[in-house]
């Protein structure tokens, strides 16, 4: 049958539709996916907030290129303006939050290196008998980690040296990645 110019190749008119016998659900082939192709798709899923605020920015971009300026995107409410530090600061909070977290989890990786974990048994020396109340873990929380002092735990008097140098292991860590992706993105 011609297929005519507004009509695509390959496609069926509503006659040809008509006149073929519909076919079975069981005889349609289903395709199927390699297990690379639906960790791609998890990925794409379930990662679309990481992507949104590069979406915000690129508009900028997009209207440059048909013809609208960005300052005058700003022009058009002053709420726009302190847009910018708005997401610095936050973003700053967010890195050092991160960082601290990243501290934590690489202070109980090392931690964990032990023969028989330290937050899983009360053998510590200088338990009192105030503490005889808490976990093993609560203890490993506040005496070890967090390194509180028992008689004034509101006061802050000291910092852990143990969790100053895992918070600059993180930060190397985050420098050595920012450097590393500015040397491959120069190359």
């Amino acid at each position: 049958m011609e297929n005519h110019p507004w009509q695509p190749a390959g496609r069926l008119t509503y006659q040809q539709a008509e006149r073929e016998p519909a076919k079975r659900k069981e005889e349609e082939e289903v395709p199927t996916e390699g297990n690379g192709e639906r960790a791609f798709r998890v990925f794409c899923c379930a990662s679309p907030c990481q992507w949104a605020l590069g979406n915000v920015w690129r508009f900028l971009n997009v209207a440059h290129n048909n013809g609208v300026r960005s300052h005058q995107i700003v022009e058009l409410s002053l709420a726009f303006k302190g847009i910018g530090y708005a997401q610095v600061l936050s973003v700053s909070f967010v890195v050092v939050f991160y960082n601290y977290l990243m501290a934590l989890s690489i202070f109980y990786i090392y931690s964990s290196m032990r023969e028989c974990l330290p937050w899983t048994e009360c053998n510590y020396p200088n338990m009192t008998r105030n503490t005889t109340n808490m976990t093993a873990a609560e203890y490993f929380w506040k005496n070890e980690v967090l390194e509180e002092d028992p008689l004034n735990q509101t006061a802050f008097t000291h910092m852990s040296w143990k969790l100053v140098v895992c918070l600059l292991i993180t930060w190397i860590l985050v420098y050595i990645s920012v450097v590393q992706e500015t040397w491959f993105s120069e190359r």
